[in-house]
């Protein structure tokens, strides 16, 4: 029996793409295919209008879902939504790319460095060595030649077969060469030029443990990664010097399958491949992620650059995590949310190569970082960690040898009372007391503040409105005897405000906060705007009532959060010393208003620090100083899982922290 030929149609992407699909592919597929990531933060159910692009030929008919997001002369215009339509026939279409963000080149977690940073001890190192020659009366075998050439201390070091199979080419006479060990393994060795560079830093001297500060040239790189439920981000390090060389981010392709955890979790229970679907779609981004760095990082005359990458540290929540590693996070979706395993998955460069696409050396280290519970994963983990959260669980220790009769040398500089927000589609919060006590929680605040679910949201990419503020003490329009007020808008990218294509997380929370200040939004979320207008003109954005609610959801969620961890280490927000913000989130949103709103609680402003991507810090620090390895186990052992949904009082503390306005102190109705 003859079988049936699948027809292939040639669909083109404006302006210069092009790609041959078969015959029902569904378009956010074929977009995918083609290197475009497209938003479908409703899974592809076509209720959220995100996935719309315009059919220059090929239009398909408009389905009910095409009717209720788009006007009549829009649909006869081509505008459809992706998600709703497989390919027919040849096409034509416009789509806009979310691949290349805006704000990649302010993810450079930790530039200025830090106190653990300044404790350079990498991993991997530098040993310059000089081979002896083999003799009749001493013929020696290469490998011998080798550990007689290192430091005693050195000369237990493993080594693979790989490395076996190198050392013939070793030179048959005395020279000089370079060896590259991670950690206790010896990976690799490089002849040495003739007129080699040389090591200058400080920190790069220090790698050099033997011999000569002459190597071979080639640089020794590491590689953060952070893997967002959002938004992939990635650093590459140089582990010579410890600079960062370079930084790049994209959104996460897997957003075509649903803009939270739970629709992935879904995505992954519901269809046969739906893991390896989900795996192979951050494989890929991680992927071009990767390429991009080594293109910007510069492959020099030696060929393929990767195999200069010998150590790697992933962070992400726990579904991330999973996904990543190609592990079904079935399990994470019911209760009592099981992981497959909390502990750091560490793999060779070969294994992750072939299993996770990473391109590395084969005898890379690749270290997952482990994660604590429920949805808390490595990233919280990674956060803790640049916060310098290892010194609360020493001063703990120490305060328990002092109770003991022991010494107590830690415990009398032992922190304050910090809290560290990591604000994402999956918020992360971690409460470190003066006492030692690590409280942790995840709080689903949903996808609101990367743009998505908001009618005009997008992410902060150009184009974007990232700030608001009102000149004068009534929103324009509203004042009773018609006096003036000014509305300033700032878009990213430096364009006009008449020219903005949407709202940004940040601009949000500031649209929010001035609304609220000048009385044109009630603190239970309703407009008070006059003929009760239900609508805000931002230039050409319209924020909605419905787009407030999603916000208020948002903002009740980590507030929540906030509270019940004040709660439980019995603790009010005038006790604490700092609050930290992190997440790419936090890199555009204005203290005053955030506080105005209420998403973190009421401490003086000056308390306020934003830091940045701190998960990507993280898994930078561990690449600089070999022993945080240990640290980031610790981290995730030590520290108080909260599950919120089971807190006596859960369902009281959220609906109360929807209201929007300044926090109240811990101790308001419903926490006891």
């Amino acid at each position: 029996m003859v079988g049936q030929v699948v027809r292939q149609y040639e669909i083109g992407i404006l302006p210069d793409r092009k790609i041959l699909v078969a015959e029902g592919s569904p378009y956010l597929d074929v977009l995918a295919r083609a290197g475009f990531t497209v938003d479908a933060p409703c899974g592809g159910q076509g209720t959220c209008g995100k996935c719309r692009a315009r059919f220059v030929e090929g239009a398909p008919p408009p389905t009910a879902a095409d009717r209720d997001h788009f006007l009549p002369a829009e649909l006869a215009a081509g505008w459809r939504l992706l998600c709703q339509h497989w390919v027919r026939g040849p096409a034509r279409l416009e789509v806009h790319s979310a691949e290349h963000l805006s704000w990649k080149q302010q993810m450079a977690a930790g530039e200025t460095g830090s106190e653990l940073a300044a404790k350079f001890v990498p991993a991997v190192r530098r040993v310059v060595v000089r081979l002896g020659r083999p003799t009749r009366e001493r013929p020696l075998s290469d490998i011998a030649r080798v550990r007689e050439a290192l430091p005693v201390r050195l000369r237990h070091a493993r080594v693979s077969l790989d490395f076996l199979r190198t050392l013939p080419q070793l030179p048959r006479s005395e020279a000089e060469v370079e060896l590259i060990l991670v950690g206790d393994e010896i990976v690799t060795w490089r002849p040495l030029p003739a007129d080699p560079p040389s090591l200058t830093t400080p920190a790069a001297t220090a790698g050099v443990n033997h011999g000569s500060s002459r190597v071979a040239g080639r640089p020794i790189w590491g590689l953060a990664l952070d893997i967002g439920t959002t938004s992939l981000a990635a650093a590459l390090i140089d582990l010579d010097s410890g600079r960062t060389v370079a930084v790049e981010a994209e959104t996460n392709p897997q957003i075509r399958f649903g803009a939270d955890i739970m629709s992935r979790i879904a995505y992954a229970r519901t269809r046969p491949e739906g893991t390896q679907e989900l795996h192979e779609a951050v494989r890929q981004g991680v992927e071009a992620l990767l390429q991009r760095l080594l293109a910007k990082a510069g492959s020099g005359p030696h060929g393929d650059p990767a195999g200069d990458i010998l150590d790697v540290a992933v962070v992400g929540n726990s579904v991330m995590e999973h996904l990543f590693l190609g592990i079904s996070p079935a399990n994470l979706g019911v209760s009592p949310f099981v992981a497959a395993t909390h502990d750091p998955v560490v793999l060779d460069g070969a294994t992750a190569r072939q299993e996770l696409g990473l391109l590395v050396h084969p005898r890379a280290r690749v270290f997952v970082f482990p994660t604590v519970a429920g949805f808390v994963g490595g990233d919280t983990v990674g956060v803790a960690l640049a916060a310098g959260f290892p010194a609360f669980l020493r001063a703990a220790t120490a305060t328990g040898r002092a109770t003991a009769g022991g010494p107590a040398t830690e415990a009398a500089g032992r922190p304050g009372n910090v809290l560290a927000i990591d604000l994402g589609t999956n918020t992360e919060i971690i409460l470190a007391t003066a006492s030692g006590e690590l409280y942790c929680c995840s709080a689903p605040a949903g996808p609101a503040f990367e743009g998505a679910e908001i009618n005009r949201g997008m992410r902060a990419t150009t184009g974007a409105i990232r700030s608001v503020r009102v000149h004068g003490d009534y929103w324009p329009g509203t004042h009773p005897s018609g006096r003036t007020s000014r509305l300033e808008i700032e878009v990213i990218g430096g364009m006009d405000a008449s020219e903005a294509r949407g709202i940004c997380g940040s601009g949000l929370v500031d649209a929010v906060a001035e609304l609220l200040r000048t009385g044109a939004l009630r603190p239970d979320g309703r407009l008070s705007l006059p003929g009760g207008e239900n609508v805000v003109r931002l230039g050409p954005v319209a924020l909605t009532q419905a787009d407030l609610r999603q916000f208020q959801l948002a903002k009740a969620a980590v507030a929540t959060g906030v509270t019940i961890l004040l709660d439980l280490a019995g603790l009010t927000p005038a006790e604490l010393d700092r609050v930290l913000v992190a997440g790419t989130f936090g890199n555009y949103l204005d203290r005053n208003s955030a506080l105005r709103v209420g998403l973190i609680p009421p401490v003086p402003a000056s308390k306020v620090q934003f830091v940045g991507n701190a998960a990507l810090e993280g898994a930078r620090l561990v690449l600089l100083h070999d022993p945080l390895h240990h640290e980031a186990a610790r981290l995730a052992r030590g520290m108080k899982h909260v599950e919120l949904s089971l807190h006596p009082s859960f369902q009281e503390v959220y609906v109360s922290s929807t209201m929007l306005g300044p926090a109240q102190e811990v101790g308001k109705p419903g926490v006891e």
